[in-house]
């Protein structure tokens, strides 16, 4: 084989490489600003894109534009397990604390602002998708640490620590109920661990964060913007760097056959 011919045939094994990629996650294929806004994650229990719809209890702050349905809500509420989920592993859960935790199950299910920080997993049953790092303004971390820091779990980490084998998650056997306090060191450490680092606390005039309590107006919109926008122009700059990279490789195969 020719080098031309060689270089041909790596130049389009790279372009198929990269389309069996794209094709696998729906993320990569994001091309613009609104498309980071007009996502859900991809889910059991979320819809297909945002839209308005009646909400219920914690998370009808939601109803303006969001990613989940009425019954979803109803039934995360209940004091029964949601999704075989058991708040109160290690007995029950103070009203104020339980409260946080709907709330931040609420944000899960029907928030329409995480798509700048939707990532991709594999082997989960409910979901495809995930949202990683998601900026959370310390004064609501903080809340919620108050408000459960004497209660008691008995694991750091609830996306992962837990045993399952019951269908439930149950504390596992090296593990024992403890005080919030004598499991996460601080607010910080309770808000980023207990869901896998699902949030990223910083401080309130850091940068732009997340609430999980508003009335009326979602001032998580523009959060969810400005985050696309950065993403957008780096991805485009990247390409454009890509491209130039790819026609330097053509340019550098085809040139000495002149």
């Amino acid at each position: 084989m020719e080098k031309r011919d060689e270089g041909m045939y790596f130049i389009c094994l790279i372009e198929l490489m990269l389309t069996v990629v794209h094709c696998y996650n729906r993320l990569a294929q994001i091309n613009s600003v609104d498309g980071f806004l007009d996502i859900c994650m991809d889910g059991v229990y979320q819809k297909k894109s945002p839209g308005a719809g009646e909400l219920y209890g914690q998370c009808s702050e939601w109803k303006k534009k969001n990613c989940c349905y009425e019954n979803t809500t109803k039934s995360l509420q209940k004091l029964e397990r949601w999704q075989n989920f058991n708040l109160n592993h290690c007995g029950q859960l103070s009203p104020m604390c339980r409260g946080h935790f709907l709330q931040n199950f609420c944000f899960y299910e029907c928030s329409p602002n995480v798509g700048p920080w939707l990532v991709k997993v594999n082997g989960m049953e409910s979901r495809k998708e995930r949202f990683y790092k998601v900026p959370l303004c310390e004064r609501e971390c903080n809340l919620w640490w108050k408000d459960c820091q004497h209660d008691s779990t008995c694991v750091k980490n609830w996306e992962t620590d837990f045993d399952l084998s019951s269908g439930t998650n149950t504390c596992p056997g090296y593990s024992s109920c403890k005080n919030f306090t004598e499991i996460y060191t601080d607010a910080t450490d309770f808000c980023e661990n207990v869901f896998d680092r699902s949030w990223k606390v910083v401080q309130n005039s850091s940068e732009p964060c997340m609430v999980l309590n508003f009335h009326d107006t979602n001032p998580n919109n523009n959060v969810a913007k400005q985050k696309a926008q950065s993403i957008y122009s780096n991805k485009s700059n990247t390409v454009k760097f890509g491209t130039m990279l790819y026609l330097l490789v053509v340019i550098m195969i085809i040139i000495p056959k002149i």
